[in-house]
């Protein structure tokens, strides 16, 4: 039996749809996107790289002059916290429960409720 080239492309479709199998075509966009990525990722590193290079050197200079005052400032004695104080109070234990009294066998005398 001959199949025809669009009768059989419909049978492989309908099976990757099946299967989660990405077409041809799903591939080939996926690649033209991933390359278009990488050239913009490559314009835009060649363009801030520059303008990065100044930020980084006026954070650098800002934490330098952040350090020299700090070594500056003289040194702070560490101060102790002193322990919380305990209170004085002693807690009363709640009186324990009485005891159950054994209760009497009921006057029907087999002290177990009949079924009907």
């Amino acid at each position: 039996m001959v199949f025809t080239s669009g009768f059989s492309s419909a049978i492989v479709f309908a099976a990757d749809s099946t299967f989660g199998v990405p077409t041809r075509s799903e591939v080939s966009s996926l690649g033209e996107r991933l390359q278009a990525l990488r050239r913009e990722f490559r314009a835009n590193l060649a363009d801030g790289s520059a303008d990065h290079a100044g930020e980084i050197m006026a954070l650098r200079r800002e934490l330098a002059a952040l350090k020299r005052r700090l070594a500056d400032r003289p040194a702070v004695p560490a101060v102790k916290k002193r322990a919380a104080a305990k209170p004085a109070v002693a807690v009363k234990k709640a009186p324990a429960k009485a005891a159950r009294k054994p209760t009497s066998p009921s006057k029907s005398g087999s002290g177990q409720r009949k079924r009907k």
